[in-house]
Formats: C-alpha cells, sequence, structure tokens
C-alpha cells in the first residue's frame, strides 16, 4: 500500500446531515456516494463536481478549466475506452 495512505488522515462529513467522523484510515472509508453502472462497468465520483466532470469527459465535452479538471487523469482506464457510457 503507497505510504500516503498510513496512519488516519481521511473524513467523512455528510453535506445532508450532521454525520462527521474524523481520523479514518484508507481501509474505514465507506464506498463513494456517488455510483452507478452503466454497460457492465461501476462508475464512482466523490461528489456531484467529480461525477460531472467524469460524465463531461466520457461525453467528449470539454471539461477545460473544471473545478475537477486535474482528476481526469485519474479516470479508471477501462471508462475511457467506453465513451457515451452515460
Amino acid at each position: 500500500m503507497s505510504p500516503s495512505f498510513k496512519g488516519s488522515p481521511f473524513s467523512i462529513t455528510c453535506t445532508s446531515c450532521m454525520y462527521r467522523k474524523k481520523r479514518l484510515a484508507y481501509e474505514e472509508l465507506t464506498e463513494p456516494y456517488f455510483q452507478f453502472e452503466g454497460r457492465g462497468e461501476i462508475l464512482w465520483a466523490w461528489n456531484r463536481e467529480h461525477l460531472d466532470m467524469i460524465y463531461k469527459y466520457l461525453n467528449g465535452v470539454s471539461i477545460k478549466e473544471h473545478d475537477y479538471e486535474f482528476y481526469n487523469t485519474y479516470i479508471h482506464g477501462d471508462w475511457k475506452n467506453i465513451k457515451q457510457l452515460i
């Protein structure tokens, strides 16, 4: 496991209620909230803005200057090969 995942540096904050959890290890994180299946692949996003960037990228819409543009490098390789997935 990557050295950056050692320790308990993660936090969870619900945007719909008062749920908060701090000092979580990577293994303790819940599954990403935004996830759905399309063409046999499970797609996920950490939040709505991340989902918006993935949706636009997979549908060929420019993500230039999107707040999450940098994270397109982390889009799973299988997802990139399934354009128009959504």
